[in-house]
């Protein structure tokens, strides 16, 4: 972001309408670049880095009327800009030629203090009384970013699938978890030309044409059939609902034992904590993994469904590496501009980051056939803060920066092989055609 870029968005925004002491670029570094996160930093930490770093005297009331509505209007615009002008390493693969994207999207809560709870209403109880709600999409292939919003708590992802429906595009591949399962948005992604592909949820009725009539499926017929024909998965042909003309393709395998007793654990405790009991066709369900799909067999086989839903695990190690390595999600008490400045700046040095780690993600890929881990990188990104900030300068120390960062990324920041786990390598080499 150029000088005079800053200078016409704060214009614009309203943030600045006359000459300050605390110049917008300084403001800005001292927000992506502090050395305490926003769960510790304070009024007069900033005060003190403005001194520091720039020989400012600011005091802390001068400090605090910077936080204000402006001020996050002229970070959120910022945000907004870099989100519609991604330059990113497109990654072309074999088992998605038939998709123009694949797009992944998921969901992280986080909690808010509590004089916060009326701006963003949480849902209470055992949790805060304020909270935030972020959604997040982006596509595996290009790895641009489609989609980033703050909402309160109250936000549920299935409304949020409903809302979004518009953002699909003909022949994009959505993978999204169970939150977001909606039979209605399913059958708007088809009426689009567009691709799902989702794990069942529980109690979900999907019916199978049987003499010209359809009738529900039973899943408890399904697994003795899977048990008595010792098959490792099948298929069938079913409907989302009773009056749907078009199918879908419902593939199913049993689980292993262990996972079957992990899951009627997990759901027992969940069970006795609302007083319910768990029903025998919740039995069923639990003994074995179920996924939708509108995508045709000859595109992606049966045997690669699994592996291919897997790839939604991407996103979850992106919102880790988000929260662990860039400290999203702590956040002190403070009045609600302030807190808004922090997560606006803190999100924009992550998709700042993310679009270099995009491009050598994909420059990785395409030279050695490796993948770049992300956790590692914005761990990495995170310890070395500080040379990003000097590397601002100029482009000569930008570009020395960058070529550091990628030596090291393609040696000692490659994704690792879990055991028992496909590799991304793996997933992307399957040769589905």
């Amino acid at each position: 972001m150029s000088q005079e870029h800053l200078e016409d968005v704060a214009r614009q925004t309203g943030f600045i309408q006359r000459k300050h002491k605390v110049r917008i670029d300084d403001f800005l570094r001292m927000l992506l670049y502090s050395e305490l996160d926003s769960g510790e930093v304070s009024l007069n930490d900033h005060c003190c880095d403005l001194q520091i770093h720039h020989g400012l005297r600011v005091s802390k009331q001068a400090m605090d009327k910077k936080f204000g509505e402006k001020s996050v209007d002229f970070i959120r615009r910022l945000l907004e800009d870099h989100l519609n002008k991604q330059f990113v390493q497109h990654i072309d693969l074999e088992i998605f030629s038939h998709f123009t994207s694949v797009k992944i999207k998921d969901s992280v809560r986080w909690q808010l203090p509590a004089n916060l709870g009326e701006c963003y209403p949480g849902s209470g109880g055992a949790a805060s009384v304020g909270g935030l709600h972020t959604q997040f999409e982006f596509d595996l292939l290009s790895g641009k970013v489609s989609e980033l919003q703050i909402h309160n708590a109250l936000h549920q992802d299935w409304a949020d699938a409903r809302q979004t429906i518009d953002n699909v595009e003909k022949g994009s591949l959505i993978l999204r978890d169970l939150g977001y399962f909606d039979k209605k948005v399913f059958a708007e992604i088809m009426s689009r030309d567009a691709y799902f592909l989702s794990r069942l949820k529980p109690k979900s009725l999907l019916y199978v044409l049987k003499n010209g009539k359809k009738e529900k499926l039973c899943l408890e017929s399904v697994y003795k059939q899977l048990q008595n024909n010792k098959l490792g998965y099948m298929e069938i042909e079913v409907f989302l609902d009773k009056e749907a003309i078009t199918p879908v393709r419902l593939v199913v395998e049993p689980i292993p034992e262990e996972e079957f007793a992990r899951r009627m654990r997990k759901a027992g405790r969940e069970a006795t904590k609302k007083k319910r009991v768990l029903s025998k066709k919740y039995k069923s369900y639990a003994r074995l993994s179920l996924y939708i799909t509108n995508i045709s067999q000859t595109w992606v086989p049966i045997g690669h469904i699994r592996s291919l839903y897997r790839l939604r695990w991407q996103i979850e190690l992106r919102f880790k590496a988000f929260k662990s390595h860039c400290k999203l999600a702590k956040i002190k008490k403070m009045k609600k501009h302030r807190m808004e400045c922090y997560l606006f700046a803190k999100l924009l040095h992550i998709m700042l980051n993310w679009q270099i780690a995009t491009n050598f993600f994909g420059i990785i890929w395409q030279n050695r056939g490796k993948t770049m881990s992300i956790l590692k990188f914005f761990k990495t990104i995170e310890a070395c803060k500080q040379l990003q900030k000097n590397a601002l300068k100029n482009i000569t120390q930008m570009k020395d920066y960058l070529l550091t960062l990628y030596k090291t990324a393609s040696e000692k920041l490659l994704a690792e092989k879990k055991k028992n786990k496909l590799s991304m390598e793996e997933i992307f080499n399957i040769n589905i055609l």
